[in-house]
């Protein structure tokens, strides 16, 4: 794997991270409630672009040639977080080829 490739591999996960944690917070904290409507709407539009720059970042990914992320991976990943959106914690294709290349 190039080192171009690594960098975007951790850069991915480091943004699924801060995701990951947006969205629990979103979903699971008693103080999302309390922030006023434009900071929630706020918050919720930061999540969208972070799932967004995700998203391209996966294809990205799936673009290196790389048979453990596939595309079929990623889209899997991809509707996984559709389907779960707010939970903690996912399957991610990218961790099995980030610790591959550790």
């Amino acid at each position: 794997m190039k080192p171009h490739q690594k960098r975007v591999l951790t850069e991915r996960k480091q943004l699924r991270e801060r995701l990951d944690g947006l969205k629990s917070f979103i979903a699971e904290s008693d103080v999302f409630p309390t922030l006023g409507a434009v900071e929630q709407e706020q918050l919720h539009a930061q999540a969208s672009v972070m799932q967004t720059y995700d998203d391209i970042l996966c294809r990205r990914i799936a673009a290196f040639d790389n048979p453990v992320a596939s595309l079929d991976d990623c889209l899997a990943a991809l509707k996984w977080a559709q389907e779960n959106l707010g939970k903690r914690t996912r399957p991610d294709p990218v961790d099995k080829v980030l610790s591959a290349n550790a």
